[in-house]
């Protein structure tokens, strides 16, 4: 696992699983941030469908596990500052 920090855009989406299969973080404010999957690294459109994370006081905020290394890509923008862990 390694430690990761990323300042998001709140316009722009951010690639952060970079080639790993588990990804696991948490926002740095009370922000929530958008989120979505790949299968390409193309950019998503500013108009993909996305989800939305939130922050929660226990446990990690967000995360995902078994993904596909080198072929899924988890984009996300927001706001804010997020901080976690990947494999």
């Amino acid at each position: 696992m390694k430690t990761f920090s990323a300042t998001l855009s709140a316009d722009e989406w951010t690639e952060i699983l970079q080639g790993g299969d588990a990804l696991f973080f948490d926002i740095g404010s009370a922000v929530s941030v958008d989120i979505t999957l790949t299968e390409t690294a193309s950019t998503p459109a500013d108009s993909a469908d996305c989800n939305q994370v939130q922050s929660w006081p226990n446990g990690w905020d967000f995360a995902a596990t078994g993904l596909s290394s080198g072929v899924q890509r988890i984009w996300v923008r927001g706001g804010t500052t997020i901080t976690g862990v990947r494999r």
